[in-house]
């Protein structure tokens, strides 16, 4: 696999990370800690923090770039991860340092610009950016590069009372070494249309799995045991800690088989990770939810949850290469 060179645009320096750029990760995570206590939320994508440790390797999933100041001092870092497909959507995350964000536009569209280029010459079937509450700097930039707006990913809350366990369904927890491949199943199936999510592998499970929150006793499963214990679906929940603060939970997925929606699972799924946080004495929860998802929506504003800020995609369709005779591709 051939390497970029580092790429130096105005006065910020592009460093493309390889296998010789492992000793920068701490500092990286560090750039990441500084971004989270400012914003006060985490500033990659679970897919970006599960690839972190790993963009180095020989042969990485992701690539990882990182943009110095003329002082050497990290003041962005911008992963690409892929989809599983062979022509994958990649999907951008960036976090710029809160002591650069002076100089937010430039920095974004000098690291925008470097990851774009990589990916374009490679096998790439299009290319999406999540941007967290969208600015007009922001929108300007996507567009500058040829990505347009295309979804929306909002952010509801809710305080949680008494919340007893739904009685139309019964679920046991995650049995790890044993589910992994079922869950794989319906996961895939319920976000086939959206693929960040809809292309997990047994390698995405492991990456989630080994994050200090993980909790199996959190991993909520609903299986057929009239039709061989079939998964019908599942509720998978997080708490979040932080220092001197209350633990706020999060419902994180909610997948239904696709043959057995409207037969209200995914309410009582819902409400059985809600009963699951309650007893783990959190009374705040969060999740986030798919602007076209009405049905979500309706739900969980049922749920007394309500939006706090919105999330956008910019995505972009990459042509594929015209044939193996006529374009070569480095991968």
């Amino acid at each position: 696999m051939s390497r970029s060179p580092t790429m130096r645009t105005s006065h910020y320096s592009v460093i493309d990370l390889d296998a010789r750029e492992a000793h920068r990760i701490p500092a990286l995570h560090q750039l990441l800690a500084r971004c989270e206590i400012v914003d006060g939320r985490q500033p990659l994508g679970d897919h970006a923090l599960n690839a972190l440790n790993v963009v180095t390797a020989v042969e990485p999933a992701a690539r990882a770039f990182t943009v110095a100041d003329p002082s050497s001092r990290f003041v962005a870092y911008a992963q690409a991860t892929p989809s599983s497909q062979a022509r994958p959507t990649w999907t951008i995350d960036i976090a710029i340092d809160p002591s650069g964000r002076h100089d937010h536009a430039t920095i974004l569209d000098v690291t925008f610009g470097a990851v774009l280029d990589w990916i374009r010459a490679r096998p790439s079937g299009g290319v999406q950016w999540w941007c967290h509450e969208s600015t007009e700097t922001c929108q300007a930039i996507a567009a500058s590069h040829g990505l347009l707006p295309t979804r929306q990913l909002l952010e509801m809350h809710t305080l949680l009372g008494p919340t007893p366990p739904p009685a139309s369904i019964t679920v046991r927890s995650f049995v790890t070494g044993v589910d992994e491949t079922a869950l794989l199943e319906v996961n895939n199936l319920a976000f086939a249309r959206h693929p960040d999510q809809g292309s997990w592998t047994h390698d995405s499970l492991a990456g989630r799995f080994a994050n200090d929150w993980f909790d199996p006793a959190g991993l909520l499963v609903h299986v057929d045991h009239a039709d061989d214990d079939l998964m019908i679906g599942f509720c998978w929940t997080k708490i979040h800690h932080a220092p001197s603060a209350p633990p706020v939970g999060e419902i994180y997925v909610v997948a239904v088989r696709p043959s057995h929606l409207g037969l209200g699972i995914g309410r009582a799924l819902t409400q059985a990770g809600l009963a699951s946080l309650h007893e783990r004495h959190v009374d705040h929860v969060m999740l986030f939810v798919d602007d076209t998802n009405a049905t979500a929506r309706g739900l969980y504003r049922q749920l007394g949850f309500a939006v706090t800020s919105t999330s956008t995609a910019f995505q972009l369709e990459l042509p594929a290469p015209l044939s193996s005779s006529s374009a070569s591709i480095d991968s």
